[in-house]
């Protein structure tokens, strides 16, 4: 059986948060696809996620101190830098059209997330998770999943802390 983008794309939409997080994605209820943002284009899913408590990997609930704004890029197969600048473009679309209705952008945090099979390893999109980490000084992160499709359903899981394994050092 072909697993095709669109399909990834209709299991994540169709599914709740909590069916999402019990398959290592976590993932706002209050999302969109196919989002049109004018000339910048169309992008797979954009969420937003406000309230007082959001889940984290770790197990940790954190307060939310100002809304997120998170745009998913999808991939069947290679996620790449290529997809990287992809949801880059849409994200400032996103802000523009956010400036546009006069929002001020540092009342939000903003998340790229890209989700594919696997990873370009040999790029440095692997170390983007790491060095794009919201906190206190920041308010961009980027998060990056592989999926796995097997007869057992749709799987999940964050890639995060990748280095070389020969650091030369």
């Amino acid at each position: 059986m072909k697993f095709l983008e669109c399909d990834l794309e209709e299991i994540i939409m169709k599914s709740n948060w909590e069916q999402l997080y019990e398959r290592g994605l976590y993932l706002s209820d209050f999302k969109r696809n196919q989002v049109r943002i004018g000339n910048y284009g169309t992008a797979d899913i954009i969420t937003l996620e406000k309230g007082n408590y959001y889940n984290r990997e770790d197990g940790r609930c954190v307060v939310l101190d100002k809304p997120t704004i998170s745009v998913y890029e999808l991939k069947k197969d290679k996620v790449s830098l290529s997809s990287f600048a992809q949801a880059c473009n849409y994200a400032k679309g996103v802000q523009d059209y956010f400036i546009s209705r006069g929002k001020t952008l540092s009342d939000y945090n903003w998340r790229i997330v890209l989700i594919g099979r696997d990873l370009d390893t040999d790029s440095s999109l692997c170390y983007f998770p790491n060095l794009f980490i919201s906190n206190d000084d920041s308010s961009f992160s980027v998060k990056i999943y592989k999926y796995e499709y097997d007869l057992d359903g749709l799987k999940f899981t964050s890639v995060y802390n990748y280095s070389l394994i020969d650091k030369g050092f």
